[in-house]
């Protein structure tokens, strides 16, 4: 039986739960199984924030070890920072977050209270993904103050955005958040052109993609519109 055999050596599992597509279970069965976004991997985990090569799970005589091969958010273990140099040996209900993309590490035939999708809709919410604090003037990223230095009119750029993050920004609001629009003859007269915000959002976008790669696909221009925050994106485990 099953249960006769120590938990290391029975067959595990990584199990997500992705909106819409209820859960997905991937065996390891390989001596050596690979984690990323990259359609090479044996696992592809899709996300923002997930590297093309995340981490790397090997199977070893004491159990399933986990290691980081060197992504560049990182990886979680029940919240603990996994660092590249040091693999971690997995324990049965381990909840592991490569970057925003959720999973259980699951051992087949091992006794517990919980099914893995209570494991997944019961744990702790995560920090919010992105936010723009105004009154310290940071932006942090999954709870953490980035390191990144912007002028006062693209922080406002960014807060703008921030706070209105659930719909588009026309330009002419952005416009006129960053450089004003005095009445002229009862009407607003823009004091922008389409050229000066543009290097307002480029600038942004550089910045937040020096403090954290890929961080700059969060500001979407809407053709025909303006700008948006894709926050959505970074949330897909908290839905």
């Amino acid at each position: 039986m099953i249960d006769d055999v120590p938990h290391e050596k029975q067959p595990a599992e990584l199990i997500s739960k992705t909106p819409g597509e209820g859960l997905r279970y991937f065996t390891l069965s390989k001596a050596q199984t690979t984690i990323g976004s990259g359609p090479d991997r044996d696992i592809v985990l899709e996300g923002l924030f997930v590297s093309r090569r995340h981490a790397v799970i090997e199977r070893r005589d004491d159990g399933y070890w986990l290691q980081d091969s060197g992504s560049t958010n990182g990886v979680l273990i029940n919240g603990s920072q996994l660092e590249p140099s040091a693999p971690a040996l997995l324990r049965h209900q381990d909840r592991i977050d490569f970057a925003g993309r959720v999973v259980i590490f699951w051992i087949r035939g091992v006794g517990t209270p919980l099914f893995p999708v209570e494991l997944l809709e019961n744990t702790p919410p995560l920090p919010e993904p992105f936010e723009v604090d105004s009154a310290r003037r940071v932006v942090r990223f999954r709870g953490e103050v980035l390191n990144v230095r912007m002028s006062p009119l693209e922080f406002a750029l960014v807060l703008r955005l921030y706070e209105q993050r659930h719909r588009v920004c026309s330009k002419d609001e952005l416009g006129e958040a960053l450089w004003g629009a005095p009445m002229v003859n009862g009407r607003r007269m823009p004091q922008y052109d389409d050229n000066m915000l543009h290097v307002k959002v480029h600038n942004a976008k550089a910045k937040l993609a020096k403090a954290s790669p890929g961080l700059e696909k969060i500001i979407v221009s809407v053709p025909g519109a303006g700008y948006r925050l894709d926050i959505e994106s970074l949330s897909e485990t908290r839905k």
